[in-house]
């Protein structure tokens, strides 16, 4: 019955003190601004949230997979934060060459936070705690109000102070704790509110009327305070003292309990005694850590370490902070933890290290370890990432098991990928790398590529193509002439690789073949140093690539010209077997053009070559123009005499090949055996009239050259088989038993005999001596020209067919197939 009447004055005193602080709280649980005295707001400061959090109340990088956490509460933050990596974990300790790593999350700084932030709220504490069957707590349940006068500095030289009850009198031990409410005025009417607005507090006094201040010894029995045993109290000192308004500092020699709350029971507070922390409960009584562990077990939210504004720390049974790595096996949150052995801006050493990486030298080398936002070593396998970038820059580190830079090592992450290092320990990027016996290649990430069994070119190694075998990211050395293809298997291009492995690029080979800057060899047009040259194509089947010298060049039905030293020309004339070609910007030959090659007019034919004279439009339509020789285009509409012959134009330029309808008979005959062409004069041999394609007598049966006489013979003609040709005219005086002009013979007489290779070959030598034509061409010899004279010779070989007589000569149409008549028979 005792333990509950305690109970309810206790609850009664709280809400009580509660209300005597609204305004500015002269009760004040907040947080000191002396770093050496802490003091919580709630229960005792241990940290149970899900994350110890920064001041937003929630972290600033995520959780990876395979790593869970419990949901964050708000919690204050820890000083020195920076955000961790996201760390997949991984059993191994220090990894050989086929251990896993992972890739972490990139930090990203977060706000530095308060250095005494406002504690969280654990479950509160019993408010009456019990000592065997015995329950204690404060039994004070109404506060006395006092004015400020009421205060006297009875020992200035200590500044120590008294307290003047209404009676005159002072406060003594014998009045046990009390409870003091410091207002401006205590005899105004209570409805005067500001009268009575004031500081509240706990105070204890000596024999002697001084207030107590400091540790103090309270025996049972003391008025005020239910008590078992002895126990240690802590009665505010000047030295830790907190101003009752505001957060200016304290002079600690002038301290007064009217404007700090010095002299006042602290209640749910941490005193930092300089070496040690100590707890006072909510009755204001010491606990030792002991105890403290067994309440916050009871409660199920022990962590081993508790949040003293802020701050962190785990401490020995006497409240000593422990320094350094610390494993804390029982409690909600077990794990490695490391606890700075350095002081914090609060000045004391022992603060969790949270959401940071840890450096420090060991035998085994340069270790750092990353300890999450719950102040916990991650533990992980081999990480490739940054570490504190104030120190090591914004490179990532290669880091075993243990937290060990890895130098000069290729090591498999958790994620499936390979990372490797240089001698300092650095993430190997964007390079190849030698490894053992071969090579690989490793990415803008870090991580080694996934390529398999194709060419890549690798932008951290020189630009170049590697090929990539089986192993993923393995180069498969090639050496000598390779046909590297695209990823889909097209043809990308030729490429030499020495033995080094890496092909050439931006250099020539034996003066013969080039390699572009992206290692292709050169083929078709390339310019190299702002020359351009010609080499020779080349394809996915074959493999060219040699320069042109001194020749012309055609290509996609363009020409050019690769001089001795195999540049293109350009821009300028060429004189290539006698003829000249001009060559363009862009290096091509110019044709069909009317040109000036210096004081002489004259055209680019469809060859290129300049003429100045004849120009052959079309060989296999017997055209040709002349130029005429003032500059102004070809001759027209009119006739001219060109090397002591007559020549005439149609209205396009053209020169007219058949005359016979302005000029009639008598007519003069030439045959030219070498050329396979007739030629038809005028009888004074001034103007050619018409052009007849022939054959004359094979090697072993020539036609005999000679100046004779046509005479008409037969319509069909009786040959040598027997055979027969139409409109036979007889070429008299040539001998051999009888030479004729006469169609193709066929072996009947009749158009359906004809034989169509025989046919073919008009133009050639053929016949056994007699001229042979199409049927039109004989008849119109054997109508036209009964005794005129012919003249057979063997002329000047002639390529064109445009000049192979002076009026060239007629194209031949074949026969195909079972073709058997000449489809120039004017009887078809």
């Amino acid at each position: 019955m005792k333990k509950k009447v305690v109970a309810v004055l206790l609850s009664t005193v709280l809400c009580v003190s509660m209300t005597a602080q609204a305004g500015a709280a002269a009760f004040s649980d907040g947080t000191e601004d002396t770093a050496a005295v802490i003091e919580t707001s709630e229960a005792t400061e241990e940290f149970t949230g899900g994350e110890v959090s920064d001041t937003t109340g929630e972290d600033s990088v995520s959780v990876p997979d395979g790593i869970s956490e419990p949901e964050p509460t708000p919690t204050p933050a820890a000083p020195s934060v920076t955000p961790e990596p996201v760390i997949t974990e991984t059993p191994s300790e220090e990894p050989d060459q086929d251990v896993e790593v992972f890739e972490p999350a990139e930090p990203t700084p977060t706000p530095t936070p308060d250095v005494s932030p406002t504690p969280t709220v654990d479950p509160e504490e019993p408010d009456i705690f019990t000592s065997g069957d015995t329950a204690y707590g404060i039994s004070v349940v109404t506060a006395t109000e006092v004015d400020k006068e009421d205060w006297e500095q009875a020992d200035p030289v200590n500044n120590r102070y008294k307290l003047r009850k209404a009676d005159g009198t002072y406060y003594t031990s014998a009045d046990g704790i009390v409870y003091i409410k410091t207002v401006e005025d205590k005899s105004a009417p209570s409805t005067d509110t500001d009268a009575h607005t004031g500081y509240a507090g706990y105070y204890m006094f000596d024999g002697e009327g001084y207030m107590l201040t400091g540790q103090q010894m309270i025996s049972p029995g003391t008025p005020g305070y239910d008590l078992a045993a002895e126990e240690e109290f802590f009665f505010m000192d000047a030295v830790h003292a907190s101003p009752l308004m505001g957060d200016g500092a304290v002079d600690v020699t002038n301290c007064s309990p009217l404007t700090t709350d010095m002299g006042q029971l602290k209640l749910k507070y941490w005193l930092w005694t300089g070496t040690a922390f100590r707890y006072y409960d909510s009755t204001g009584k010491f606990l030792t850590m002991a105890e403290l562990k067994e309440i916050r077990e009871a409660a199920g939210t022990y962590t081993g370490y508790y949040n003293i504004n802020g701050y962190y720390y785990c401490m020995d049974e006497n409240g000593v902070p422990r320094l350094g790595d610390v494993v804390i096996e029982d409690g909600t949150k077990p794990g490695t933890y490391y606890f700075q052995e350095t002081p914090g801006e609060n000045g004391i050493a022992g603060a969790m290290l949270r959401s940071q990486w840890h450096y420090r030298e060991t035998s085994k080398g340069e270790q750092w370890r990353y300890f999450k936002s719950d102040g916990r070593l991650y533990e992980r396998g081999i990480v490739a990432t940054r570490l504190d970038t104030e120190i090591m820059g914004d490179s990532k580190y290669l880091l075993g098991a243990a937290g060990y830079i890895q130098k000069n090592k290729m090591l498999k992450a958790a994620n499936g990928y390979y990372y490797a290092s240089d001698e300092n320990g650095r993430v190997l990027t964007n390079t190849m790398a030698k490894f053992g016996s071969a090579r690989y290649y490793f990415s803008s990430d870090g991580r080694r590529v996934k390529w398999q069994n194709c060419w890549h070119r690798c932008p951290g190694a020189g630009n170049r193509f590697y090929y990539f075998g089986n192993t993923a990211g393995r180069v498969v050395e090639k050496k000598g002439w390779q046909k590297v293809t695209n990823t889909a298997g097209k043809m990308y291009g030729w490429f030499y690789f020495p033995s080094s492995g890496d092909h050439y690029t931006s250099r020539w080979l034996d003066g013969t073949y080039y390699f572009k800057e992206n290692g292709q060899l050169a083929s078709g047009l390339t310019e190299i140093n702002g020359k351009t040259y010609f080499f020779k194509v080349s394809n996915a089947s074959t493999r060219n690539g040699q320069m042109f010298k001194n020749t012309m060049i055609s290509y996609r039905s363009k020409w050019y010209y690769a001089g001795p030293k195999g540049i293109l020309a350009q821009n300028r004339w060429v004189k290539d077997n006698g003829n000249y070609y001009y060559f363009q910007d862009d290096f091509t030959m110019l044709t069909n053009e009317f040109v000036k090659r210096g004081d002489t007019y004259g055209y680019v034919d469809s060859s290129g070559k300049f003429c100045t004279g004849w120009v052959v439009i079309s060989n296999a339509k017997n055209q040709v123009k002349y130029l005429n020789p003032n500059g102004k285009g070809f001759l027209t509409n009119t006739s001219r005499v060109i090397d002591g012959l007559r020549y005439y134009f149609d209205s396009n330029g053209y020169r007219r090949n058949d005359l016979t309808s302005i000029i009639k008979g008598p007519y003069y005959v030439e045959v030219d055996r070498v050329n396979g062409v007739m030629t038809i004069f005028d009888q004074g041999r001034t103007t050619p009239v018409k052009s007849i394609r022939v054959s004359v007598g094979l090697a072993g049966t020539p036609t005999p050259t000679g100046t004779y006489t046509l005479s008409r013979s037969l319509r069909w003609q009786p040959l040598m088989g027997p055979s027969w040709g139409q409109y036979g005219t007889h070429v008299e005086g040539a001998g051999q038993g009888g030479i004729f002009v006469h169609s193709v013979s066929g072996s009947y007489a009749n158009s359906y005999s004809l034989p169509a290779a025989e046919y073919n070959k008009l133009g050639n030598p053929a016949s056994h001596g007699c001229i042979r034509c199409c049927v039109a061409d004989a008849k119109w010899v054997y109508d036209n020209c009964n005794g005129a004279t012919i003249k057979i010779f063997d002329g000047t070989y002639k390529a064109d067919e445009v000049f192979k007589g002076p009026l060239g000569r007629r194209a031949l149409v074949p026969l195909y197939g079972s073709m058997n008549f000449d489809p120039t028979d004017p009887a078809i």
